[in-house]
């Protein structure tokens, strides 16, 4: 839901995309796991 409200009808192109984990702590010491994933968008096309 969150790309479709951004970029539209599509989806992310999951052959060539890479990402990142990273482990962090907040102000009372405890985990919090980032995610960052990097893919192309496909937008969906009617033919």
């Amino acid at each position: 839901d969150i790309i479709i409200k951004e970029f539209g009808d599509g989806i992310l192109f999951a052959i060539d995309y890479y990402y990142f984990v990273q482990k962090l702590k907040d102000k009372e010491n405890k985990n919090i796991v980032v995610i960052n994933i990097n893919s192309k968008f496909l937008s969906h096309v009617e033919y």
